[in-house]
């Protein structure tokens, strides 16, 4: 099964909704992309420090508690890694309410009731 197909046409009011569901896993992927991206970066930088007379980016982990110290250091990747799958759960949460809740119906006139319509305006002629 794609991920990516037409939409539906026996559910119009869920327009795309498996282009939505690949938006969401896409942005996990990503934001697990950049934070390979970065580890790799750091360990580039911290080879290239071992060369240099100061090395400020170890320093600097060595004062964020090398990532152990939570009163010092929260890595942000896991918030972020959070964010698709809270939106993802909003929008199936909206997907089942639209698929099972029940239309809004217009009432129909009890058939005893007569429409009274305004006599003209006679006054002001």
């Amino acid at each position: 099964m794609s991920l990516v197909t037409a939409p539906s046409l026996e559910c119009p009011h869920l327009p795309c909704w498996n282009f939505r569901l690949f938006h969401l896993v896409a942005a996990g992927q990503l934001v697990q992309r950049l934070k390979d991206f970065n580890t790799a970066k750091f360990k580039v930088i911290h080879e290239m420090e071992q060369q240099l007379p100061v090395a400020l980016f170890e320093y600097e982990w060595h004062v964020c508690g090398k990532g152990k110290d939570r009163a010092k250091y929260v890595p942000l990747t896991h918030l972020e890694r959070l964010v698709p799958w809270m939106f993802g759960l909003l929008f199936v949460g909206l997907a089942a309410y639209s698929l099972f809740a029940t239309p809004d119906k217009k009432p129909e006139p009890a058939p005893n009731m007569r429409v009274i319509q305004a006599a003209p305006d006679t006054q002001h002629e």
